[in-house]
């Protein structure tokens, strides 16, 4: 499994988790991040927003 697919992976795992005890709009970016860096994969997110 390439580095790429792995990281898609425990996205998708951990918000899979989360969603055991929570809806899925109540979920937060925070939640997510928390969740994946205890299984231990280290990541950067760059996120810019435009605002006009």
């Amino acid at each position: 499994m390439s580095e790429h697919e792995e990281t898609k992976y425990v996205f998708a795992k951990s918000i899979k988790d989360l969603m055991a005890n929570q809806s899925l709009d109540k979920i937060t970016v925070t939640d997510i991040v928390k969740k994946v860096v205890k299984q231990g994969k280290r990541f950067i997110v760059i996120l810019k927003i435009n605002m006009i």
